[in-house]
């Protein structure tokens, strides 16, 4: 994705932060999202999660339901958010023994 073209994503690569993006407030971030995730997505019921570590972003994580899903639930936001901040402990980690490994 280009983030230069989203002013969305952009603010995403500045600090963590997560999106939920449902049927009745797609339209809001149509404008605000590249067209190529739109359009790649299928659906406009999905979540976004920026994760960093430190102060570097490292990953964007997209998730949605899969095909024929219905709509998501806040339970699912929540484990989605959960997820994914533990993703970013994992990277925090791998980034402290590359560190350690460059240092020897």
């Amino acid at each position: 994705l280009q983030v230069a073209e989203s002013t969305l994503l952009q603010k995403f690569m500045q600090k963590q932060a997560s999106l939920w993006v449902r049927p009745e407030t797609a339209a809001r971030f149509r404008t605000q999202l590249p067209a190529a995730l739109l359009e790649s997505s299928r659906t406009l019921d999905f979540f976004l999660m920026s994760c960093f570590v430190k102060d570097r972003p490292v990953a964007l994580i997209y998730a949605d339901g899969g095909p024929g899903k219905s709509s998501l639930t806040d339970f699912e936001y929540e484990s989605f958010k959960h997820a994914c901040g533990g993703a970013t402990h994992v990277l925090y980690y791998f980034a402290q023994q590359r560190a350690k490994e460059k240092k020897k």
